[in-house]
């Protein structure tokens, strides 16, 4: 959203997949920001790859995706002992930096066209979200729900996903 607004003029077009978005009534209180915690190391690949969840969790019914993506974050590290193991690569003070922003000026102030792609069971984008998100919008864009698909639309259902941007690709803006 950021970049077409601040970079807008340099793109055909910009696609929103289930953003974190929300209209004034679904405002969610802010949590207050989380303490970093050491980052965990775990003796082997497998082990973290174990550990590896979805954020909001959810069920995953192409466990095979959800193996790349944990295999292809997780990197070789060193312990507080110096000992050799494996730990995902996410900064451990990401929640202390974070901040929520108001993102509907910077969708209003979008210099390119956009369009929104969202899982039908999102937990975090509801109808009245979409339908607020929309409205900021210019008329006629594109509001693709994919059946089927929770917030991580392209592991719920990746070939509904891939079909959604080639039809966005064909015909659009």
């Amino acid at each position: 959203m950021g970049l077409a607004r601040d970079f807008g003029d340099e793109f055909a077009g910009a696609v929103m997949v289930d953003p974190p978005f929300f209209a004034p009534q679904n405002i969610r209180p802010r949590s207050p920001p989380r303490a970093a915690r050491a980052r965990r190391v775990q003796h082997s690949l497998s082990a973290i790859v174990a550990r590896f969840r979805l954020q909001p969790a959810q069920r995953c019914d192409n466990p095979f995706i959800l193996d790349l993506i944990a295999r292809r974050s997780a990197h070789e590290v060193v312990d507080a002992d110096g000992e050799p193991g494996w730990a995902l690569c996410f900064d451990p003070h990401y929640w202390e930096k974070f901040a929520w922003v108001d993102a509907a000026p910077i969708v209003a102030a979008a210099r390119c066209p956009m369009a929104l792609i969202r899982g039908a069971k999102s937990q975090l984008m509801h109808d009245v979200d979409a339908d607020y998100l929309v409205s900021l919008l210019p008329p006629g864009s594109p509001h693709i729900v994919i059946p089927e698909a929770e917030h991580h639309v392209m592991i719920d259902q990746p070939l509904a996903f891939v079909a959604a941007l080639r039809a966005l690709l064909t015909a659009w803006p």
